[in-house]
């Protein structure tokens, strides 16, 4: 993976021990996504049940959002029979879960959600490691921001997400 990316006004990058004393003033409006990152997140990277990659203000002393990923797996049958039938036959398909994804209060509205929902599909891109979609478990409040980006539904759970990898490869390299 990548280091810091400087994207308009937001350098994101994976999180450092340096980070740590910019947790305290970061609000997305979640509890869970707020007391995640200031009390869990530490834990998860040191344990490599996650990768954490913030976007950070332009004097870099501010938080305005963050995501994660990590490896997952998609067991076939819950992929959507007309997508399943095109991928091998085996009980798991790999896949990247982006297992959160946040913006400060303060910077919603700035296209910040954007920025770190490229930013992640880019990074999985750059990896040499196999998979077959991006998954995501969605807010409610989040559903919308998510299909418009071209996720999709699986067959079991209104929100749960995927997008498949070959969707986004063709996405960038038409926008190069």
């Amino acid at each position: 993976m990548t280091g810091a990316r400087k994207i308009l006004d937001y350098t994101i990058e994976p999180w450092s021990a340096d980070l740590r004393d910019l947790r305290g003033s970061f609000d997305c409006g979640v509890s869970d996504l707020n007391s995640w990152l200031k009390r869990q997140a530490s834990q998860d990277i040191d344990k490599r049940a996650c990768a954490l990659f913030v976007a950070l203000n332009t004097g870099k002393d501010r938080i305005t959002g963050f995501y994660t990923l990590s490896m997952y797996s998609v067991n076939l049958p819950d992929i959507p029979s007309e997508v399943h039938k095109k991928l091998p036959g085996y009980p798991l398909v790999p896949a990247i879960l982006l297992g959160r994804l946040a913006v400060d209060l303060n910077f919603r509205g700035t296209g910040a959600g954007e920025l770190l929902l490229l930013d992640a599909m880019k990074r999985s891109l750059d990896n040499d490691i196999a998979w077959w979609a991006m998954v995501v478990h969605s807010k409610e409040e989040s559903l919308s921001f998510y299909l418009k980006y071209g996720f999709c539904s699986f067959d079991d759970e209104k929100y749960r997400l995927f997008l498949p990898h070959e969707t986004i490869r063709k996405a960038f390299e038409e926008n190069l």
